[in-house]
Formats: structure tokens, sequence, C-alpha cells
């Protein structure tokens, strides 16, 4: 077996490891949704994890096909492994073009939930989003001519190296738009105990979950980078990135609505929080001890916990669920207990009378 073989063998191998736990993934997803209540999200997400599943699939099949007939029929294309202009090689392209989009969609539609469905969050991500949809199909349209008319392939080249970046342009954006949000949701919490209040265990497996979102979405955007990097050297090491990548395209997306099915990352993470001897001094009030319900949501963690006007991080609701006011004073039907602390005015929650 020649070099170039083992390249394209090692890609069919590592296509067949990650198509397994993609498998898993996906029939985890399905259970999962089934079990939901039936709303139209949870039928688009079932929809996008079965027909991306599909596309995986048949882009997983081709791979082996054309792999296998160059591999065991050397001498059917002389010089080369698999036959870079064929109709499978176009579906390929398309199965590709395909998934990124579908892929590529979940993720921004989850940086736009996480920063409160403030649609001009993810103006950039969308845009990038729009330049692979064009990209994908131009660069299978000029594969489909290449043969025939050498003026396509310029195009196809130049397609080659352009799909990747704007791929990973737009998986860096979205990435790095939840980062921000674990930031700012770090910093809440830090300010929050700065004043007492211990960050309940939703929070931490809220942030955990973040952290994985991003970790996973880290780790998609570094095989685009090496795929990138292998073009450009002209490595055949890029078809296994290639094989790699038509699998990732599937788990990536599959991943974030398995932990959305979980409610893992959705929008109602509640966790109580007990704090006992909290002491303040505004105007004599006694020393009490506050019962607090912390109710962290997307909604409320999207907006900027320092901003002005928007709602802060984390909103802290009281026990009985009064409706406070900001800096009034305790009265009959404004127990002490029922107090707050409001991190985004920087004062304490009392109930009005």
């Amino acid at each position: 077996m020649s070099s170039l073989s083992a390249f394209y063998f090692a890609g069919i191998v590592s296509s067949a490891c990650f198509f397994g736990v993609y498998i898993i993934l996906t029939f985890t997803a399905i259970h999962l949704l089934i079990r939901r209540e039936r709303t139209v999200t949870t039928i688009v997400m079932m929809v996008l994890t079965i027909v991306m599943f599909g596309v995986s699939t048949t882009y997983f099949a081709l791979d082996c096909v054309l792999v296998s007939d160059g591999v065991l029929n050397p001498q059917k294309y002389p010089g080369i492994v698999i036959d870079l202009w064929s109709a499978k090689t176009t579906t390929q392209i398309i199965c590709q073009g395909i998934n990124s989009v579908l892929g590529d969609s979940i993720v921004i539609w989850r940086a736009w939930v996480v920063w409160g469905r403030q649609l001009y969050v993810v103006i950039i991500p969308l845009a990038f989003l729009l330049g692979v949809a064009f990209s994908s199909f131009g660069m299978a349209f000029a594969q489909s001519r290449a043969s025939t008319d050498p003026n396509y392939l310029t195009l196809f080249e130049k397609s080659m190296i352009v799909l990747p970046c704007l791929t990973l342009a737009t998986n860096v954006a979205a990435t790095t738009l939840v980062l921000w949000r674990v930031c700012a949701l770090h910093f809440s919490m830090k300010k929050l105990e700065h004043h007492g209040t211990a960050a309940s265990h939703g929070t931490v497996q809220y942030r955990r979950l973040l952290k994985i979102l991003i970790e996973s979405g880290g780790l998609y955007c570094l095989t685009w980078l090496l795929l990138l990097c292998f073009i450009l050297s002209g490595s055949p090491a890029a078809h296994v990135c290639l094989s790699i990548i038509g699998q990732l395209t599937g788990i990536y997306p599959t991943l974030i609505i398995v932990l959305v099915s979980l409610n893992l990352t959705q929008d109602h993470i509640q966790g109580p929080v007990v704090d006992t001897g909290i002491k303040f001094d505004r105007n004599a009030v006694a020393n009490s001890t506050l019962t607090r319900t912390v109710s962290f949501t997307l909604a409320h963690a999207s907006r900027n916990p320092y901003d002005g006007d928007g709602e802060v991080g984390v909103a802290l609701v009281t026990g009985d669920g009064a409706e406070c006011g900001i800096d009034s004073m305790p009265s009959p039907d404004c127990p002490s207990t029922q107090k707050g602390y409001d991190m985004h005015k920087n004062a304490y929650n009392t109930c009005e009378a």
C-alpha cells in the first residue's frame, strides 16, 4: 500500500470510529426528544437530528465506496486513489455542505438563546453561515464542471480554501459568544458570593455544561483549522481531516441537542440557595436569616449584568414570591425576612408595603 493509500485508509478508519460515536449520540438524542413535550422546537430538533444523521451516513458510505474502489482496483485510477471528479465526490461535497449549514445553524441558535434571543448579537455568525452555504454548493457545482471545463478548476481550488475559512469563522464567532456569557455568569456569581450568597448546584452545573459546549466547539474549530493548514500545504493528511469532519459536522450539533433535551442548557435551570447569618445594617434593621430561591434562566443570564438597562444575570426571588422594591423600609406587610440582594442595582430588595 502506498503512502497516499495509507492516508485514505486512515481516513476511513477514523471516520468509522466517529461514525460509531455518532450512532450512539443520535439514538440518545432521538430517545430524549421522544420523551419531551411535543412542541415546535422539539419537532424541529427531531427532524434536524434525523436529517443530519442520514446525510452523515451517506457521506460515510460514499467515502467507503470511493476509497475501497481506488485501493482494491488501483489500475482503474492509475496514479491516484479516488476519482475526484466523479458524481460520488460531488454528492459528498453536497452532503458536507448540507450538514455544515444545518449544524452551524444549531450552534448559532444556541448562542442566540444564551444571549437572550437578541438577533443583533448573532448577525456576524449568520453572515458567515450565508457564506458557508454559497461556497459549499458553489464548490459542488465547480467540481462537477471542472473535469470538462478548466476554468471551473480554479474556482474549485479557491472554494477548497474559502469554505474551511468561513466555517471556521462561523464556529469561532458562535463559540466566542457562548464563552462571553460564561465569563459574565462567572463574574455574576463572584459578585453574589462577595455579598454572602453561595452559588447553587444549578449554577455550577450550568457553568460546567456551557464549558462542555465551549470545549467541544474549540475541538471542532481546531479540526477545521488543521484541514485548512493541510490543504494549503498540499498534505494528503487533508483527507483524514475531511473524513473526520464529515462526521463531526453532525456530532457537534447533535451533542447540543442532547444537552438541550436533558434540559441541561435550557431555560429553566433552578436550584435553591439557603443563606444563613447574612448581616446588613440598613436603618437598624435586625440581623436576619434569608431564604432565597435563585432562579437561573438563560433569558436572565443573556443580559449583561453590568448593563444599566437590562436584567441581571441572576434573578433573586423572595421565598414566597412577594413583589419587592428597592430600599423600602420594613413594615408589618414587608418583614425583613423577604429581603433579597439586587446585584443589578447594587442594593437590597425589600418588599413594598
